[in-house]
């Protein structure tokens, strides 16, 4: 099975979508959420940041294991 883990930048912030044919959207990061932010900071990036580093994750569990 090949899957394609990517993040994709929407309206209010950006989302971690799996596709395998059918596109599944595993986490939304919501810009206006950033708590660490709280108004004072860059809370796009913030939210790009955190998608990324979930969608590496997935990447690495959906990786071949080596036998």
């Amino acid at each position: 099975m090949s899957a394609i883990v990517r993040v994709e930048h929407i309206e209010d912030g950006y989302e971690v979508v799996l596709q395998d044919g059918d596109e599944l959207v595993l986490a939304h990061y919501d810009a206006a959420d950033c708590e660490v932010c709280a108004g004072l900071h860059d809370a796009d990036r913030h939210a790009r940041e955190d998608a990324e580093r979930y969608a590496a994750q997935v990447r690495r569990l959906l990786r071949p294991s080596r036998s």
